[in-house]
């Protein structure tokens, strides 16, 4: 089984699990438990409609065995997502574990997706 700082930063996901206009609920899987920063927009990467650093009281975790960990991201804006357009987002993540070694040293601290 390889070590958890060899698997890629996201074995599965993310994906939007739901969307509302008041609501996002993104989901994914880690070999870590990580704290993302999520930043959306509609037209122009460089102009997010919305950009917060995710805290714990909004991700719900659940580990599965040594390195996999489920995280539940709900994701409610001051303002209502728009309707009737595309919408891009972004994760930013940085590990948040101090047992597995994934840092500066080991690959990226933080990372697009």
């Amino acid at each position: 089984m390889p070590a958890a700082k060899d698997l890629p930063l996201f074995i599965c996901g993310p994906m939007v699990r739901r969307l509302t206009r008041h609501r996002m609920v993104l989901w994914w899987i880690s070999p870590e438990p990580v704290k993302p920063k999520f930043s959306c927009w509609n037209q122009d990467p460089s102009s997010p409609f919305l950009s917060i650093q995710l805290g714990d009281d909004q991700i719900t975790r659940f580990q599965f065995g040594t390195q996999a960990y489920v995280h539940l991201a709900e994701i409610r804006p001051e303002k209502a997502f728009p309707c009737d357009c595309k919408i891009e987002y972004e994760l930013e993540l940085e590990n948040t574990s101090e047992v597995s070694g994934l840092n500066a040293g080991s690959r990226d601290p933080a990372r697009r997706f």
